[in-house]
């Protein structure tokens, strides 16, 4: 993932109270704009924004969007979704941070010649969501590298078909997916005279 970061002066105050408790002079708003490197390698365009403001809180709003195929017709992953997450920093902006997200998925997928599984009717994404751990490695106040891994549960209903044009539907089912859900890789640029806290 690619991070740009931009202060907001509006979000600025000379005492705020910080997320966690306590008193922080000249707290400001932060935000940053990535991409996530692992999805792109997906062939998932994707984009996000993070709003960071006292010293440990931030809220990380991705979006995914995947309308091709991989190499030919029975291999996809299609999809359109949403994980926002609420992050807490040891400190804010680098070193660790445990999140807790929501996540909703449309989608379609195909891995074999033999079946297809999609939401059912296009309809009824996946919804759910889980917890993730993370780390940003800070070089300086212009560059960084972060990294994040995380796990949930989501309530499917989908349909099954047959794998081939215009493919026979088999069954619908309900069932809770529980595994990783997020995988997650940025390099980060942080924009402007102030840069990060280094």
């Amino acid at each position: 993932s690619i991070v740009h970061r931009t202060d907001a002066p509006h979000c600025k105050s000379s005492v705020s109270t910080s997320c966690g408790g306590g008193k922080q002079p000249h707290s400001q708003c932060v935000i940053d704009i990535k991409t996530n490197a692992v999805a792109l390698g997906l062939a998932i365009a994707n984009a996000a924004v993070e709003i960071g403001w006292g010293e440990h809180c931030s809220v990380h709003l991705p979006f995914y969007y995947s309308a091709w195929d991989y190499f030919n017709t029975n291999k996809k992953f299609r999809m359109l979704g949403a994980q926002p997450e609420f992050r807490y920093w040891l400190r804010r902006g680098e070193g660790w941070f445990f999140g807790a997200h929501a996540g909703v998925t449309y989608w379609n997928e195909a891995h074999n010649d033999r079946y297809r599984y999609q939401d059912h009717d296009g309809k009824h994404p996946a919804y759910g969501g889980g917890l993730a751990i993370g780390h940003r490695w800070r070089f300086n106040r212009h560059w960084a590298i972060e990294a994040s891994i995380g796990g949930g549960v989501y309530r499917l209903y989908y349909d099954k078909f047959y794998n081939e044009p215009n493919g026979q539907l088999i069954e619908t089912r309900r069932k809770n997916f529980y595994g990783c859900d997020q995988a997650n890789l940025s390099i980060v640029y942080t924009f402007g005279k102030k840069g990060g806290k280094r």
